[in-house]
């Protein structure tokens, strides 16, 4: 769902991930790891895409995290089973 509404804030208005970056990083500190670690995966691709890295790499690398998420999940889910 997270990766959803990354691609939605990508396609509609790139500031409202510009805006979670900045809420982010005002937490204070112990709050900014929980974070992190709850959502390491979608925390990654934020600041991927906070990056100065060119725009094609920055689309590359979020679509890996992306694909990888999925392969660990469905892993994750086969192993439940």
């Amino acid at each position: 769902m997270l990766w959803f509404g990354f691609a939605i804030a990508l396609a509609v208005d790139r500031v409202w991930l510009d805006m979670l970056w900045n809420w982010v990083q005002t937490l204070p500190a112990m709050a900014e790891i929980i974070v992190w670690v709850l959502f390491l995966p979608f925390m990654v691709g934020l600041w991927i895409w906070e990056s100065s890295w060119p725009g094609l790499v920055r689309l590359l690398a979020s679509a890996g995290i992306v694909v990888w998420t999925i392969l660990v999940v469905t892993s994750f889910l086969r192993a439940v089973r």
